[in-house]
């Protein structure tokens, strides 16, 4: 594969946390990203709420996780079509439920 070029890719997060007594907690967040290349952008909500018993603690969560590709995914040309593929791709974020599960 033959090809050159850049991009940038920018992300940023936010997220409030909120006790409501001494075993449940709720953190709500949101995670924005920006690909220079195609332009596209993406908000991701995520929301966990906890709740400790005793010494442990439980918790649930959901939010939406994405990623761009490789850039040489983006910047391959198909020799058939010769069209840039990045031309063709969308990205889509993925949804995800978890349990104690942290990035």
């Amino acid at each position: 594969m033959k090809g050159s070029g850049s991009t940038q890719f920018y992300e940023g997060y936010i997220q409030m946390k909120t006790r409501f007594s001494e075993r449940v907690t709720t953190t709500a967040g949101m995670h924005a990203s920006y690909y220079a290349l195609n332009g596209k952008y993406s908000l991701e909500p995520r929301a966990s709420v906890s709740y400790s018993i005793g010494s442990d603690k439980l918790t649930l969560a959901a939010g939406m996780h994405s990623k761009p590709d490789n850039v040489s995914t983006y910047l391959f040309r198909s020799p058939a079509l010769q069209i840039p593929i990045s031309t063709r791709i969308k990205l889509r974020p993925l949804t995800c439920f978890s349990s104690c599960i942290r990035e």
